[in-house]
């Protein structure tokens, strides 16, 4: 798996003076001329008016809006606090994603965690009913929904737990922690 969204940032970041000519805080005051809005304008008057990418932009927006939230926060953000009963989904369905790959590695994305041994073969995201688990299968495999455009494009199938994993389901994160 590549680098973490932090480490991604702080790369940008460290690469900035060489790419552009100027290092952050010179683009942080470059930013605060820019027209009022929320960060998708922002990041777009980048691109236009100075020539930024679109990434680099978007790490100078976030920059000037405080940088990365924490996990902790994201998760909440994501499920809820400690005691909303998706955290205890996600714990199940991280228990079972442990149990079929041992040396998982877990990143919490802005808008899910996701998990990969060799690559990412699981994502986990809330719902105000549950959590959707999007899987990397062999879509010619019987098994969850065909889905697709997120957890990086890797994610093939999905399915929603509102209570409790199946048997089947967990026979589901097997076969993709084992792709």
């Amino acid at each position: 798996m590549g680098l973490s969204p932090a480490e991604m940032d702080a790369a940008v970041v460290r690469n900035l003076q060489e790419r552009t000519g100027r290092d952050l805080d010179a683009w942080l005051a470059v930013l605060s001329h820019a027209p009022a809005g929320p960060a998708s304008e922002q990041v777009r008057w980048l691109k236009a008016e100075h020539g930024l990418g679109h990434v680099t932009a978007q790490v100078v927006v976030r920059h000037a809006a405080g940088g990365f939230d924490s996990d902790a926060v994201r998760l909440e953000r994501l499920f809820g606090p400690a005691s909303d009963p998706r955290r205890a989904l996600l714990a199940e369905v991280e228990a079972a994603v442990r149990e079929a790959s041992p040396s998982v590695r877990t990143t919490v994305c802005q808008g899910y965690v996701g998990y990969a041994g060799r690559r990412q073969f699981a994502v986990v995201r809330g719902r105000p009913d549950g959590v959707e688990v999007g899987l990397r299968l062999d879509p010619t495999d019987a098994g969850p929904a065909p889905t697709r455009g997120w957890g990086g494009g890797s994610i093939t199938s999905s399915f929603v737990v509102v209570d409790r994993l199946t048997d089947e389901q967990r026979g589901w994160i097997r076969a993709a922690a084992a792709r």
